[in-house]
């Protein structure tokens, strides 16, 4: 019965339309990639969705017009002259709105990430098949290293795993993912030259971090001196 169960499950799994994939998105925009890779964060800003609110419309005409057009006229009362206005020597600039106040905020640098760049990219239990996740933020990647800031740039596609089971085989499943990575970028339009898969298994754990953590299971991007 338990089988049964289970098979049901998978089915209904493999079943997802289209669509429901479709709705998984990246954790980072290619504008962020670009942005913690080189410390470039002007475009961070323009991508970020956030739209300004529009110039309001003013209207000059007040309730009660028509009605005061329409009233007998009243005669009119001497006024007496008023002292001129001083001038003024300077006017207060406003600021301006909308896209125009959005290309003149120049966005702050950032330190670029010399140590690249983990874009949490997941796979099946012991899987080089990427997750629908994991193809997410790996497509996120292509499209930032098709931006101008890193079209001419090289990557290490470093894959890694943590420390739990056998070394060797947790370096050929490394190399296996790292290099599943890769061939999906390669089919987004990236050229193979551009690219370099290598696994680590378990030797490069994270910093502070200890060699069993499962944060150590990751797909690294490291710009290639």
């Amino acid at each position: 019965m338990k089988s049964a169960i289970v098979v049901a499950v998978s089915l209904s799994a493999l079943s997802l339309p289209g669509a429901a994939l479709a709705q998984v998105k990246a954790s980072r925009s290619a504008a962020q990639v670009v942005c913690e890779l080189t410390g470039d964060c002007a475009a961070e800003s323009a991508d970020s969705g956030i739209e300004l609110p529009k110039e309001a419309a003013f209207s000059f005409t007040r309730p009660g017009t028509v009605k005061a057009a329409t009233a007998p006229a009243r005669q009119a009362q001497p006024v007496a002259a008023r002292p001129a206005a001083p001038t003024r020597v300077a006017s207060v600039a406003r600021p301006a709105r909308g896209a125009a106040a959005a290309a003149a905020v120049a966005a702050p640098a950032r330190p670029a990430s010399p140590q690249g760049i983990d874009m949490r990219i997941t796979f099946g239990l012991g899987s080089a098949e990427m997750t629908p996740q994991g193809r997410a933020e790996a497509e996120a990647f292509a499209k930032a290293l098709q931006l101008p800031a890193l079209a001419s740039r090289k990557f290490v596609v470093e894959g890694h795993t943590d420390a739990s089971g056998d070394r060797d085989a947790n370096v050929r499943l490394s190399q296996a993912r790292a290099e599943s990575v890769a061939n999906f970028l390669k089919a987004q339009g990236i050229a193979e030259d551009r690219l370099i898969a290598k696994g680590f298994g378990p030797d490069k754990p994270l910093p502070g971090r200890s060699a069993a953590a499962a944060a150590n299971r990751r797909v690294q991007f490291v710009p290639a001196s």
